[in-house]
C-alpha cells in the first residue's frame, strides 16, 4: 500500500517528463477526467453498478500507469551502515596492491 501512495507522488514527474509520450500522458489525464466528470457509460444514479465502469476504468489505468512508473522509483543501493561508515557492496570494481 505504501508503494501506491509513492507511486501516486511520481505522477507529477511523468507528466512533466518530455520523454514520455503524449499519448501515455493523455491516458492518466483522461482516466481522472472520467472519473470526475458527471457525464459515464453507466449513470453513477444506479448506485454500485454505476462505479462499476469508473472503477474498472482506474484499475486499468492504474495498472498501466504502475509500469510507467517504475521508471521514477529511485533503486535501493547496497549500502550497509558499520560502524558509522558506509560499507557498499556488490561493486563492479577491485582495489590491488602495488607491492
Amino acid at each position: 500500500m505504501r508503494n501506491f501512495f509513492y507511486k501516486l507522488t511520481m505522477i507529477p514527474k511523468f507528466l512533466k517528463d518530455s520523454d514520455v509520450a503524449i499519448p501515455k500522458k493523455l491516458l492518466i489525464i483522461f482516466a481522472i477526467a472520467y472519473t470526475i466528470s458527471p457525464i459515464d457509460i453507466i449513470p453513477d444514479p444506479i448506485i454500485l453498478v454505476g462505479w462499476i465502469d469508473d472503477i474498472v476504468l482506474l484499475l486499468y489505468s492504474w495498472t498501466k500507469l504502475s509500469e510507467y512508473l517504475e521508471k521514477y522509483i529511485p533503486k535501493k543501493k547496497n549500502v550497509i551502515k558499520f560502524r558509522k561508515k558506509d560499507i557498499i557492496e556488490d561493486v563492479d570494481y577491485e582495489i590491488e596492491d602495488k607491492e
